[in-house]
């Protein structure tokens, strides 16, 4: 072999690596990504869960400050969108879904509030129980306060 085609030869293998070197940091990247917004999925869903379970069987302390968790970790998910999009997927839920989500923990904190008799903080979540309500629920005669705390009631009964 000519020293010529020894150079072509070493040329294209070392831009072959090279090409496949960065086209793996890419993958490698993206999957890494994957796997974080994976573990943000699972920090969202387990306060879900923690809040559940310390609103039906928790003290009203208790289930204030699991309902207040969830509520931050579903706000940085809707803030933050992209930190929970697997493989370009936007959202781990659908809008509709996290509404629902984010009216329930608004309905509960603000019956909780009123158990304690700190109406001031449970008049605070009311506005963003009706807009949720507006937001993920097919029926929009339930988008007042009275018709809507009717709705969550039955929803926790149906629950128990």
């Amino acid at each position: 072999m000519s020293k010529k085609l020894w150079i072509c030869s070493i040329g294209c293998l070392i831009i072959g690596l090279a090409i496949g070197y960065f086209c793996g940091l890419a993958g490698i990247k993206r999957r890494a990504l994957d796997v974080n917004a994976a573990c943000n999925m699972g920090v969202v869903t387990t306060a879900l869960r923690e809040a559940n379970e310390a609103y039906h069987h928790e003290t009203h302390p208790v289930a204030i400050y699991a309902l207040t968790r969830a509520l931050d970790q579903m706000n940085l998910c809707d803030q933050h969108p992209e930190h929970y999009a697997i493989s370009g997927e936007p959202f781990f839920m659908s809008r509709q879904q996290f509404a629902f989500y984010m009216m329930m923990t608004h309905a509960r904190l603000a019956e909780i509030y009123g158990e304690t008799g700190q109406t001031n903080l449970s008049q605070q979540h009311i506005p963003n129980m009706l807009r949720y309500a507006k937001d993920g629920t097919n029926y929009p005669s339930i988008a007042k306060e009275p018709a809507l705390l009717k709705f969550v009631h039955n929803q926790e009964k149906g629950a128990k």
